[in-house]
């Protein structure tokens, strides 16, 4: 803490000003995050370490920076981070409780019945995930993904980290489903007849990413798939703007902002879809969610969103050239008025470019805290 002397009455006293900064807290703050953040992109040669942090970190205001890596480490501590040890305790969970739910009386016997698909280009999560569930079979039970499906493939497992936007999952599922086996039936066909069950297996799942799934699936086939899709997820987030009494832990900023934002919505394309542009869910109301459980409270809630959006809007003035999905909360569908779908959860092999963009962003003058791969 800094000294300054009082001049009138001839004594030390303690600053108030700005420039105060209870540096060993924030020595704390700091490497409780990298702990948790220990084995992000290890695979890569990547390490967390204080100097990392700090550096993303001081990139805010000095007068931000102690509260923000502060409720960042609250957050964190939710459980929004997987790390490799968690990602293998939470695959072999998974496929118990699948055998289990089948009425299997042991694993194997499920296995030998179960087909993992692997629908996603080299590179992706699914077959890095995969590869993982392999790993963790051998050594629990000496039993290969080679060796499942040897009986038959009526239980179709279907893995990936996170279902946000639900772009990938529609296209994998739909690009799956109109195959035609061997029989001249289609995978569909299978579905409807109960002859093949499809589980979509995840770490993460949002809410209204799930229900554009069922409806684009819906319209490209019919109704009669909505009951046939079992969806299992470690963590949901319950983002979807209609619904009512959703938690909302993501990032979400409220109504009350500057005329920035307003004209910031303004200038976005209004390309409708469905005769929508979903401007009306851009910004949540302020007193939603009705109870304040994700982040520490709910004035430090708005503080926190506030930050990313302004922070994100900084960097985004500073590209010459924005493609028509980017925007400061991150990702989202090009056709929405929105700011970005502002994603909080990260793996130790990758971070969906749907979290708000200061987490990622890796040029125009600012250090992402998570560097990225295979994101262009």
């Amino acid at each position: 803490m800094w000294i300054k002397f009082d001049c009138e009455k001839g004594k030390p006293a303690v600053s108030r000003d700005i420039f105060t900064q209870p540096l060993a807290d924030m020595d704390k703050v700091i490497q409780d995050i990298c702990d948790i953040l220990h084995d992000y992109h290890k695979y890569n040669g990547f390490k967390f370490n204080h100097e990392r942090v700090e550096k993303w970190v001081n990139q805010f205001e000095l007068k931000d920076r102690e509260f923000f890596i502060e409720e960042f480490l609250h957050l964190l501590k939710q459980g929004i981070y997987v790390d490799e040890m968690k990602a293998r305790e939470l695959l072999l969970k998974s496929i118990m409780e699948l055998g289990r739910r089948f009425k299997f009386t042991n694993l194997s016997d499920f296995l030998a019945n179960a087909d993992f698909v692997n629908l996603q280009d080299e590179g992706n999560s699914q077959l890095i995930l995969l590869e993982l569930l392999d790993d963790v079979l051998k050594n629990k039970y000496g039993f290969s993904l080679a060796r499942c499906g040897t009986k038959s493939k009526k239980y179709v497992v279907y893995v990936d980290d996170i279902l946000a936007t639900g772009g990938t999952v529609f296209d994998d599922v739909s690009g799956w489903m109109k195959k035609t086996e061997k029989d001249g039936e289609t995978n569909y066909e299978k579905i409807i007849k109960g002859d093949k069950v499809f589980i979509i297996e995840l770490f993460c799942m949002h809410t209204w990413g799930k229900v554009n799934v069922e409806w684009r699936l819906k319209s490209k086939f019919d109704e009669k798939i909505l009951n046939k899709l079992i969806y299992r997820a470690y963590y949901v987030i319950e983002n979807h703007p209609s619904k009512y009494g959703q938690k909302l832990n993501f990032a979400y900023p409220d109504k009350n902002q500057p005329q920035i934002v307003a004209d910031y919505l303004d200038e976005l394309p209004e390309k409708r879809t469905y005769g929508m542009t979903k401007r009306e869910y851009a910004l949540r109301n302020p007193n939603a969610p009705t109870e304040e459980k994700f982040y520490s409270s709910r004035t430090n809630r708005k503080k926190f969103e506030d930050l990313l959006l302004m922070e994100g809007l900084k960097i985004l003035k500073r590209v010459e050239e924005l493609k028509p999905n980017q925007r400061p909360m991150g990702i989202i569908n090009p056709s929405y008025q929105t700011l970005g779908l502002g994603t909080l959860f990260f793996t130790w092999r990758n971070i969906s470019n749907t979290t708000p963009i200061v987490f990622w962003w890796n040029n125009n003058g600012w250090t992402p805290l998570f560097e990225l791969i295979n994101r262009g």
